[in-house]
């Protein structure tokens, strides 16, 4: 089954009380499955702004100092480029090849 995973990096900005800007950013896990994961890595490449839709997922694990951990991932079930900064042209794939 055809798997894709990555890191999305958000970044979020706010005024500092101090008439400057601080930014924020948050590192989320995200993963895709099936003709998604293809078409998302035919797609884009490291630094693309993407839009991601899907849901959150924890999975427990017991970690290397045998630590109970929680691991969190986004289950992504569609994606697609931001157009804040560029414009994105969607092309579909050949009928035979879409499945559901």
């Amino acid at each position: 089954t055809p798997r894709v995973t990555f890191r999305l990096a958000d970044r979020h900005s706010f005024p500092n009380g101090a008439g400057g800007w601080s930014d924020e950013t948050s590192f989320h896990n995200v993963v895709m499955w099936r003709q998604l994961a293809l078409n998302a890595a035919s797609s884009f490449s490291l630094g693309d702004l993407v839009i991601v839709v899907g849901r959150l997922k924890t999975r427990e694990y017991v970690s290397k100092h045998s630590d109970k951990a929680v691991w969190i991932e986004i289950e992504a079930s569609s994606i697609g480029a931001s157009v804040r900064f560029a414009v994105a042209v969607p092309v579909r794939n050949k009928l035979e090849e879409r499945k559901p």
